[in-house]
C-alpha cells in the first residue's frame, strides 16, 4: 500500500495585491490594481502622459475638471481600478495585441512610471492538457 506524505501549503499574502501592478489590456484599457492606485493617491481622474524617447507612460493625478483628464473608475466586485485609454494609446502607437504587465512601478514627481521596456507581455495562455 502507498503511503502519502501530505505537506500543507502555507498560503502568504497574495503578491499581486501588495505591490503595485498595471495592465494594459487588448481593448486599450489600464488596469491598476489597489496598490498602484494607492500609489498614485487614489485621485478620480489622471492626465496620461507619455515620453516616446524613453518608452515611458505616466499617471499623473488630476481632477474631473482638468482639460484631457481621464476618469478613473472603480472595477464593479473587484479591488482594480479601471481607466479607459483607447484614444492615447492609439495616439501614442503603443502596441495592444498582447496584455502588457508594469509590475516595476516607480513615481517621479508624484507621476507613475509605466516602462514599456520594462513591461511583461501576456499572451494567450494554453488551455490545461
Amino acid at each position: 500500500m502507498l503511503v502519502r506524505e501530505w505537506e500543507e501549503h502555507q498560503r502568504t499574502s497574495n503578491r499581486r495585491s501588495v505591490l503595485p501592478r498595471v495592465s494594459i489590456t487588448r481593448s486599450r484599457t489600464l488596469y491598476l490594481n489597489e496598490a498602484a492606485y494607492s500609489l498614485l493617491g487614489r485621485p478620480s481622474h489622471v492626465i496620461l502622459l507619455y515620453d516616446a524617447r524613453n518608452q515611458v507612460i505616466g499617471l499623473r493625478p488630476a481632477s474631473a475638471g482638468d482639460a484631457h483628464s481621464y476618469r478613473v473608475r472603480k472595477q464593479k466586485a473587484s479591488t482594480s481600478y479601471v481607466i479607459g485609454a483607447s484614444a492615447f494609446i492609439r495616439y501614442c502607437g503603443i502596441d495592444c495585441s498582447q496584455v502588457t504587465v508594469f509590475e516595476h512601478i516607480t513615481t517621479e514627481d508624484g507621476i507613475l512610471l509605466l516602462a514599456l521596456n520594462h513591461a511583461r507581455r501576456a499572451g494567450r495562455r494554453p488551455p490545461w492538457r
